[in-house]
């Protein structure tokens, strides 16, 4: 099978919601007709040739480096990470760039040295990511750290954004990006769809908080529901479980024993807690990109409780329900929701993807062998 590189910070095994998006990515890359190699960033080089390769780049790209000895051998380590991946590669002259913060930026202007198509896939605009700063571009954040991101996905021969929100963002922006909605691979969204078929929802009624602390969206809407939820719950008699990527370093209520806090759980334990919960229930204030659990939640026959926020690119499934305030957040809590069915598998929008991939392989020159 012919190749092509792509540019992560995760693996694909199904253990978070970046690492599933990237299994897709890949899944769809070999439906195209090609294996996408992770594209190496090593910590190789000695320190002044990493200065120097960071500083010969800004100059000779105006690239918006920051003015620190940190940011400067970053970026000299990615630019030589880069230039050694990009002229060694023997397959098809394809960047899959789901990285496009921080050193990302420096992918997009190198893959065209080198006569690569550069393809975006962004898990989310980094800059709309809350508490996070760029590595190594300036500005470090804010509308300035926008603008300069955006920027970059010009330098794309096409972007696929998870959400719909951030395509009609980039749309308005001038950019003709698609939308390429996260659903899992065959093989995990047929393991949902065993758990769907032997759930048994636990009586009293449990509910269901699940993240990764990790995320800062993430991790303060974690600890705001499990502290809103936490008085309904025993108020109702029925109990809330808290589980993730280390949730168990979070300051939790336990709201006398009405809230668990799992922490990182095994997937065994994962599978038990998804069999016994009555629905759900998700809350972000602040966020951007898709949340690739609520999909998997519905595969598996699971109801999700969301307010509007988390339920960006969500709306149109069935099984969703809509909470803003603590009444709203009770009376889903009582109500008897109803299985969900399973979501249909967007086969248009990965066609449209697999078919880009195509057409820019055909556009690409082979690399010398």
């Amino acid at each position: 099978m012919d190749t092509i590189l792509i540019d992560t910070q995760h693996d694909c095994t199904p253990k978070g919601g970046g690492q599933r998006r990237t299994s897709q990515i890949s899944y769809l890359a070999r439906a195209a007709g090609f294996e996408a190699i992770h594209l190496p960033l090593e910590r190789s080089g000695e320190h002044r040739g990493r200065v120097v390769s960071g500083l010969g780049f800004a100059a000779q790209s105006r690239f918006p480096l920051q003015f620190s000895l940190r940011a400067v051998r970053s970026c000299g380590l990615a630019v030589q990470a880069y230039r050694r991946a990009l002229s060694q590669h023997r397959g098809t002259k394809i960047l899959l760039r789901e990285r496009t913060g921080g050193v990302g930026k420096v992918a997009a202007r190198i893959a065209s040295e080198f006569g690569f198509k550069s393809v975006a896939v962004p898990q989310n605009i980094e800059s709309l990511v809350p508490e996070q700063t760029d590595e190594v571009a300036l500005p470090r954040a804010g509308w300035g750290a926008l603008r300069n991101e955006v920027n970059h996905f010009r330098l794309d021969a096409a972007t696929f954004c998870i959400s719909r929100e951030e395509q009609w963002f980039l749309n308005v922006n001038g950019i003709d990006a698609g939308c390429l909605p996260y659903f899992p691979i065959p093989d995990w969204e047929a393991e949902l769809l065993g758990l769907r078929q032997i759930r048994r929802p636990a009586l009293p009624r449990r509910f269901l908080i699940l993240g990764s602390a990790a995320n800062p969206p993430v991790r303060r809407g974690i600890v705001e529901l499990a502290n809103l939820a936490g008085p309904i719950a025993a108020k109702l008699g029925c109990h809330i479980d808290v589980a993730g990527n280390d949730t168990q370093e979070l300051k939790i209520d336990p709201c006398s024993g009405a809230v668990t806090n799992h922490g990182t759980v095994s997937a065994e334990h994962l599978s038990s807690l998804l069999m016994e919960t009555t629905a759900a229930i998700v809350l972000q204030r602040a966020g951007c990109g898709a949340l690739t659990k609520l999909p998997e939640f519905l595969i598996a026959g699971i109801p999700v409780i969301a307010n509007a926020n988390a339920l960006r690119s969500a709306y149109h499934y069935r099984g969703v329900h809509e909470f803003e305030s603590n009444e709203e957040l009770e009376a889903l809590m009582q109500a008897d929701l109803p299985v969900p069915p399973p979501p249909d598998r967007p086969r248009m929008h990965e066609t449209r993807f697999i078919d880009q991939m195509r057409r820019l392989a055909g556009d690409c020159s082979r690399a010398a062998s």
